[in-house]
Protein backbone atom coordinates (compact mmCIF):
# COMPACT_ATOMS: atom_id res chain seq x y z
CA UNK A 1 0.00 0.00 0.00
CA UNK A 2 1.03 4.00 -1.28
CA UNK A 3 1.71 5.93 2.06
CA UNK A 4 1.19 9.16 0.84
CA UNK A 5 2.69 12.33 3.02
CA UNK A 6 2.72 15.15 0.60
CA UNK A 7 -0.22 16.03 -1.52
CA UNK A 8 0.35 14.54 -5.02
CA UNK A 9 -0.22 17.40 -6.96
CA UNK A 10 1.22 20.44 -5.42
CA UNK A 11 3.67 18.53 -3.06
CA UNK A 12 1.96 20.82 0.28
CA UNK A 13 3.35 18.65 3.43
CA UNK A 14 0.80 17.17 5.60
CA UNK A 15 -1.43 15.66 2.88
CA UNK A 16 -2.41 12.02 2.71
CA UNK A 17 -4.13 12.88 -0.74
CA UNK A 18 -5.06 15.69 -2.76
CA UNK A 19 -4.74 18.94 -0.49
CA UNK A 20 -8.08 21.22 -1.58
CA UNK A 21 -6.48 24.07 -3.28
CA UNK A 22 -5.12 20.62 -5.80
CA UNK A 23 -8.76 19.12 -5.99
CA UNK A 24 -9.94 22.08 -7.33
CA UNK A 25 -6.87 22.71 -9.89
CA UNK A 26 -6.92 19.23 -11.19
CA UNK A 27 -10.58 17.73 -10.64
CA UNK A 28 -12.74 20.72 -10.61
CA UNK A 29 -13.41 20.36 -7.15
CA UNK A 30 -14.44 16.64 -6.70
CA UNK A 31 -13.03 14.40 -3.85
CA UNK A 32 -10.72 11.89 -6.15
CA UNK A 33 -9.00 8.99 -4.88
CA UNK A 34 -5.24 8.66 -5.40
CA UNK A 35 -5.01 5.26 -5.93
CA UNK A 36 -6.14 3.48 -9.28
CA UNK A 37 -8.71 0.75 -8.80
CA UNK A 38 -6.95 -0.68 -11.71
CA UNK A 39 -3.18 -1.70 -12.47
CA UNK A 40 -2.05 -0.31 -15.98
CA UNK A 41 0.69 -2.79 -16.43
CA UNK A 42 -1.95 -5.56 -16.78
CA UNK A 43 -3.75 -3.92 -19.44
CA UNK A 44 -0.06 -3.81 -21.19
CA UNK A 45 -1.26 -5.81 -24.36
CA UNK A 46 -5.08 -5.85 -23.65
CA UNK A 47 -7.20 -4.78 -26.25
CA UNK A 48 -9.12 -1.99 -24.00
CA UNK A 49 -5.95 -0.09 -23.56
CA UNK A 50 -4.39 -0.89 -26.47
CA UNK A 51 -7.50 0.89 -28.30
CA UNK A 52 -7.65 3.55 -25.36
CA UNK A 53 -3.96 4.68 -26.53
CA UNK A 54 -5.19 5.17 -29.86
CA UNK A 55 -8.00 6.85 -29.21
CA UNK A 56 -6.47 10.09 -27.34
CA UNK A 57 -4.97 12.92 -29.87
CA UNK A 58 -2.57 14.08 -28.22
CA UNK A 59 1.37 13.23 -29.78
CA UNK A 60 4.48 12.18 -28.21
CA UNK A 61 6.26 8.93 -28.02
CA UNK A 62 5.58 7.80 -24.32
CA UNK A 63 2.00 5.51 -24.16
CA UNK A 64 -0.90 7.26 -22.61
CA UNK A 65 -4.38 7.00 -21.70
CA UNK A 66 -7.62 9.09 -22.17
CA UNK A 67 -9.05 8.94 -18.40
CA UNK A 68 -12.13 10.38 -17.06
CA UNK A 69 -13.48 11.37 -13.11
CA UNK A 70 -16.57 8.81 -12.42
CA UNK A 71 -17.70 8.60 -8.44
CA UNK A 72 -14.04 10.26 -7.13
CA UNK A 73 -12.41 7.46 -9.09
CA UNK A 74 -9.81 7.79 -12.05
CA UNK A 75 -10.56 5.03 -14.73
CA UNK A 76 -9.48 5.06 -18.17
CA UNK A 77 -12.50 6.50 -20.57
CA UNK A 78 -14.99 4.57 -22.98
CA UNK A 79 -15.07 5.02 -26.86
CA UNK A 80 -18.08 7.18 -25.99
CA UNK A 81 -17.23 9.32 -23.09
CA UNK A 82 -14.82 12.26 -23.77
CA UNK A 83 -11.24 12.28 -21.88
CA UNK A 84 -10.86 15.41 -18.88
CA UNK A 85 -7.32 13.72 -18.14
CA UNK A 86 -4.40 12.42 -19.13
CA UNK A 87 -2.48 9.19 -17.75
CA UNK A 88 0.89 8.64 -18.50
CA UNK A 89 2.32 5.84 -16.53
CA UNK A 90 6.03 4.62 -16.83
CA UNK A 91 7.15 3.57 -20.38
CA UNK A 92 7.01 -0.07 -20.83
CA UNK A 93 10.03 0.22 -22.44
CA UNK A 94 12.27 -1.58 -19.99
CA UNK A 95 15.50 -1.07 -21.43
CA UNK A 96 15.29 2.09 -19.73
CA UNK A 97 16.86 1.68 -16.54
CA UNK A 98 15.30 4.38 -14.37
CA UNK A 99 11.47 4.29 -16.34
CA UNK A 100 9.70 4.09 -12.86
CA UNK A 101 10.46 7.15 -11.91
CA UNK A 102 9.27 8.59 -15.34
CA UNK A 103 6.38 10.07 -13.77
CA UNK A 104 7.40 11.56 -10.87
CA UNK A 105 9.95 13.49 -12.77
CA UNK A 106 7.81 14.83 -15.43
CA UNK A 107 5.14 16.20 -12.08
CA UNK A 108 8.26 17.39 -10.16
CA UNK A 109 9.25 19.14 -13.41
CA UNK A 110 5.62 20.62 -14.05
CA UNK A 111 5.47 21.98 -10.17
CA UNK A 112 8.71 23.34 -10.47
CA UNK A 113 7.98 25.36 -13.74
CA UNK A 114 4.65 26.50 -11.83
CA UNK A 115 5.70 27.10 -8.36
CA UNK A 116 9.26 28.33 -8.42
CA UNK A 117 9.31 29.90 -12.10
CA UNK A 118 5.23 31.02 -12.54
CA UNK A 119 5.35 29.12 -16.02
CA UNK A 120 1.61 28.51 -16.07
CA UNK A 121 1.07 24.71 -16.97
CA UNK A 122 -1.35 22.43 -17.22
CA UNK A 123 -2.76 21.07 -13.68
CA UNK A 124 -1.09 17.73 -12.74
CA UNK A 125 -0.27 15.63 -10.28
CA UNK A 126 0.32 11.65 -9.83
CA UNK A 127 -1.83 8.97 -9.00
CA UNK A 128 -0.34 5.13 -7.92
CA UNK A 129 -1.15 2.03 -9.19
CA UNK A 130 -2.11 -0.65 -5.72
CA UNK A 131 1.29 -1.48 -6.30
CA UNK A 132 2.70 1.93 -5.68
CA UNK A 133 3.99 2.92 -8.76
CA UNK A 134 3.77 6.23 -9.85
CA UNK A 135 1.46 7.65 -12.67
CA UNK A 136 1.54 11.11 -13.97
CA UNK A 137 -1.96 12.76 -14.44
CA UNK A 138 -2.94 15.78 -16.39
CA UNK A 139 -5.91 17.57 -16.79
CA UNK A 140 -6.70 18.60 -20.27
CA UNK A 141 -6.41 22.23 -21.18
CA UNK A 142 -7.83 21.57 -24.83
CA UNK A 143 -11.42 20.48 -23.18
CA UNK A 144 -13.89 23.15 -22.40
CA UNK A 145 -16.67 23.25 -19.49
CA UNK A 146 -19.02 22.04 -21.82
CA UNK A 147 -17.27 18.83 -23.04
CA UNK A 148 -16.64 20.40 -26.57
CA UNK A 149 -12.80 19.93 -27.61
CA UNK A 150 -10.47 23.42 -28.33
CA UNK A 151 -9.04 23.22 -31.79
CA UNK A 152 -5.34 22.58 -30.91
CA UNK A 153 -2.12 22.28 -33.27
CA UNK A 154 1.32 20.68 -31.83
CA UNK A 155 4.29 22.99 -32.02
CA UNK A 156 6.36 20.34 -32.65
CA UNK A 157 4.48 19.37 -36.24
CA UNK A 158 5.29 22.88 -37.72
CA UNK A 159 7.64 22.74 -40.55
Amino acid sequence: MTEIKNCPSLLLDGFNTYSPKATKMLFNGVKVNPILNFDIDEFRNAGEIAEAMHRISVSGVQEKFPAIIKSGEIRIAGDDERSTHILKPAPWDKTLRERKLIPANEHLTMQIASQVYGIHTAANGLCFTSKGQPVYITRRFDILPDSSKLPMEDFASLV
